[in-house]
């Protein structure tokens, strides 16, 4: 036969039972808040991971356009001698004796005093790169 205690018993377990179901639910809504709070953070950090890879991609092709400009500039400049203007040629006879003293350079070339100044003072900095 069933007492009174025993269904006592059974009527508080099935209080604490419900009550820790209860509990459960509540914390199980405030995890899925916290989830669903993550997912958007994940959504929006995946958006400016694609954002960034975009800009770096824009970025390196900058780079390369650049570069290949610069390529093209250098490849123009060693192909095309410098070329003398009568101006300049007339402006060289035009000089005194004395400033237009030219010197025989390492390599044969003619190189006037002025210039070897320039030159002296360059070798004088040889640790700066001068890129202009």
């Amino acid at each position: 036969m069933v007492t009174l205690d025993q269904i006592r018993n059974l009527e508080a377990k099935v209080q604490r039972t419900v009550s820790y179901i209860a509990e459960l639910k509540e914390e199980n809504s405030l995890l899925q808040k916290s989830l669903e709070k993550y997912r958007e953070r994940i959504d929006e950090l995946e958006i400016l991971i694609n954002d960034y890879k975009e800009d770096q991609s824009e970025i390196e092709q900058g780079i390369m356009n650049a570069l290949s400009h610069l390529d093209k500039l250098e490849d123009d400049i060693a192909r095309s001698p410098a070329p003398e203007t009568e101006a300049g040629a007339d402006a060289v006879t035009v000089l005194d004796e004395e400033v237009a003293q030219e010197i025989d350079d390492v390599e044969g070339k003619v190189v006037f005093a002025d210039e070897q100044d320039i030159s002296e003072e360059s070798s004088k900095q040889e640790g700066e790169l001068d890129i202009f």
